[in-house]
């Protein structure tokens, strides 16, 4: 077998490196002319650094006396201390000032409608009113759809005669239950009742949405209808006009028109003040209850002998015009009627009075 002989690799040749430019030359010169330069100073490469500078002297402190330091009442456990402001009353000044340059409306008298305006107002009507409670009248301010939800709620208990209860109150315990609320009635009466009966039972803890606002409501409802279907008898104004001299007051009272006359078969408002006071007397416990339905009987029945036996004619939604007769007067002071159809029917007096043929 033949022997192989190899050869080495070629050595590699050292790689010169590249000339320098001329920038890369003028560099270099200026570096080794500033290095000669911090030598002449010093500064040189012989380990030198720069002096530093002395440190400033710390200023003392002030020995603080034990009276001048500052403690917490807080943490000692005491109670903390009341800082007042102090006010500067020129500062209202000009409140003041607008307060009294602002323009007020006039402020309307409570106005009660006499018995026959009572009979004029006519049904509860809840859409009405409710829609009055979203409208700005001369007697209401707007209130919100919720308040409204609110209060139509309790005035709905109040017409139907179902009660206002409240979950604050016993077991039982409802405000005019059985007696429902009309435009008719005394509301400013009733609602000093809801007070009274507040008082007995329980105050009230909703701000006034449990019974006083609803009745303030209706009562401001009936002066909107009294203002509309009553021409002349809305609430006057508190700002009189000047007074008239006395020729003025000969004339008005020749010109005035004879007292109005009450409607046949209506009740007198003597009458009608009479069943309240024995109702007034009956709530607060000077009477028993057999005692006032056997007064409130005998006041109806003196009030109105002539209702029974009159004949009648009323006209039915979707039925036509009926005849009937008036067969008696109930103590609760309504009228059983007996119509040509054969039915009979429970009336209010002041509804009969408006269908009486004679």
């Amino acid at each position: 077998m033949a022997e192989t002989t190899t050869t080495p690799p070629p050595k590699k040749s050292k790689v010169e490196p590249p000339p320098l430019s001329e920038y890369e030359l003028q560099r270099n010169e200026r570096i080794a002319a500033n290095q000669a330069f911090l030598e002449t100073l010093g500064l040189g490469g012989t380990g030198q650094k720069l002096p530093k500078k002395p440190a400033r002297a710390k200023p003392k402190k002030r020995k603080v006396e034990e009276h001048e330091k500052r403690k917490s009442v807080r943490l000692a456990g005491g109670p903390a201390p009341i800082e007042r402001l102090q006010d500067d009353p020129r500062s209202y000044d000009d409140f003041f000032e607008s307060r009294k340059r602002q323009k007020r409306a006039p402020r309307q008298e409570p106005w009660e409608p006499t018995d026959e305006q009572r009979d004029k107002l006519g049904e509860f009507c809840m859409e009405e009113c409710y829609d009055f409670l979203g409208t700005t009248t001369p007697y209401h301010k707007e209130i919100s759809p919720d308040n409204r939800k609110t209060v139509i709620r309790q005035i709905t208990k109040l017409v139907t005669g179902v009660g206002v209860d409240y979950h604050r109150w016993p077991a039982g315990v409802v405000f005019r239950k059985g007696e429902p609320v009309t435009l008719q009635d005394d509301l400013v009466q009733i609602k000093e009742d809801a007070k009274d009966f507040e008082a007995q039972h329980g105050r009230d803890l909703g701000n006034g949405w449990l019974l006083n606002h609803p009745l303030q409501k209706m009562i401001l409802f009936r002066d909107h209808l009294a203002a509309t279907k009553l021409p002349g008898k809305a609430r006057k104004k508190t700002k009189a006009a000047t007074a008239p001299s006395s020729d003025d007051d000969e004339e008005e009272a020749a010109a005035a028109p004879p007292e109005a006359k009450p409607a046949k078969g209506t009740l007198t408002p003597e009458t009608v003040r009479a069943i309240r006071e024995v109702k007034k007397r009956f709530d607060e416990g000077e009477i028993d209850e057999a005692t006032y339905k056997e007064t409130k009987a005998g006041l109806l029945n003196k009030s109105a002998p002539s209702l029974v036996g009159r004949a009648v004619r009323k006209r039915f939604p979707g039925s036509g015009w009926f005849d009937g007769i008036i067969e008696s007067v109930a103590e609760d002071g309504r009228c059983e009627i007996a119509w040509s159809d054969g039915a009979v029917t429970s009336m209010k007096v002041s509804a009969v009075a408006k269908i009486l043929k004679d």
